[in-house]
């Protein structure tokens, strides 16, 4: 069998927002690596993303979260997210920015959050069909670095 091909590649120029993408087009895994401005990838790549680590969200790591937000609609999905606190409600207050009256016409779209909080790992989950409410889903003790190597390496 033969090892997947990863292709990365930076989004913006060293001094703009920072971002990166690797492509594991064998494996279905798309990651996308901060969300700044991520005006200059193409649609049908951020469509295909379904793992996003944002480091933390000042807005030159966060301010595409509602361009990437747009091109998910319309394609079910379940796009896996990870970060450290507050990213929870960060991404909450995002998505409560919008009114999702329409919802039943679209497909589901589920963002699935995994934050680090002070030793803690918890998750949560917004589904577009429950107007992306912010639903706990666990909390569990664990340390950062563990974290982190389960949240790169599942999959």
């Amino acid at each position: 069998m033969a090892k997947p091909r990863l292709k990365h590649y930076l989004i913006n120029d060293k001094h703009e927002d920072p971002g990166i993408v690797i492509e594991i087009d064998s494996l279905g895994e798309y990651l996308l690596f901060d969300v700044g401005n991520i005006k200059r990838l193409d649609r049908h790549l951020i469509k295909k993303i379904n793992r996003i680590f944002i480091s933390h969200t000042h807005m030159d790591h966060f301010i595409g979260f509602d361009n990437l937000l747009r091109n998910k609609l319309g394609k079910e999905q379940t796009v896996e997210m990870f970060g450290i606190s507050p990213l929870a409600d960060n991404i909450y207050c995002k998505l409560q920015g919008y009114t999702w009256n329409l919802v039943e016409y679209e497909p589901r779209l589920v963002f699935r959050l995994t934050q680090y909080n002070e030793g803690l790992i918890e998750t949560f989950q917004y589904d577009i069909k429950k107007k992306f409410a912010k639903d706990f889903i666990s909390e569990k003790k664990g340390r950062l670095r563990h974290y982190l190597r389960k949240s790169l390496l599942q999959g």
